[in-house]
């Protein structure tokens, strides 16, 4: 963002805000309310939007930590996950489900990108990797906690949000190596990224002040 704002500068509108305003709209927010409420989440219910799909194999934490962190999650009474995804991102979030001990909701595939952005913007922490809904998060300003592996997250991670970026300082990360099968330290920085080192970020994360009002 910064470095795209150089052209902005550039063209001498360096004193113009950075506003990121995806204006979310009524009907918007209503359609978000009837999903989650069919997913079993009551309008004024607080949840967790887990998003485990990722473009890149390499930016992926296996299902089973996310499954761990989601029944950490519904641990906390009241609170449920929800997992969210595109199309193509049923079979990681079904895999996810099936290791959970707890039943969280699942809406995968059931959000265009607006609908998604409606539903981020009613969550009370978001859990994803670096990937596109990391930053509809970040523009909606929700509570955060991104997991990062192979990517440097002063460079792709969520704008002026480093605090809610988890991941594990070893030498050969980033990396930007996008295959599994082309990494040769057996994707230690995802593999090797504790459970607990995320479970206990989104527990600090999950704040009765991060609880979003009822926006329907």
């Amino acid at each position: 963002m910064d470095r795209n704002w150089a052209v902005a500068r550039a063209l001498g509108f360096d004193d113009l805000p950075k506003v990121f305003d995806l204006a979310v709209t009524d009907a918007e927010r209503a359609a978000a309310a009837d999903l989650v409420g069919e997913a079993r989440v009551r309008r004024d219910e607080p949840f967790a939007a887990v998003l485990p799909g990722a473009r890149w194999d390499t930016k992926q934490w296996p299902p089973d930590r996310f499954a761990a962190v989601i029944d950490g999650i519904a641990a906390d009474p009241g609170v449920q996950s929800v997992l969210m995804g595109g199309p193509d991102e049923r079979e990681v979030c079904e895999r996810v489900a099936s290791l959970c001990t707890t039943k969280p909701a699942n809406i995968t595939g059931r959000t265009d990108l607006r609908l998604l952005a409606a539903v981020i913007e009613r969550a009370a922490v978001v859990v994803c990797h670096d990937s596109g809904p990391l930053h509809l998060a970040a523009a909606l300003e929700r509570p955060l906690v991104c997991i990062t592996g192979p990517t440097n997250p002063t460079r792709t991670g969520p704008y002026r949000r480093l605090d809610a970026v988890v991941r594990l300082d070893i030498p050969c990360s980033p990396c930007y190596i996008r295959r599994l099968s082309k990494c040769p330290h057996e994707h230690k920085c995802m593999r090797t990224l504790p459970t607990d080192l995320v479970a206990d970020r989104v527990a600090a994360t999950l704040q009765p002040s991060s609880v979003p009002a009822d926006r329907a």
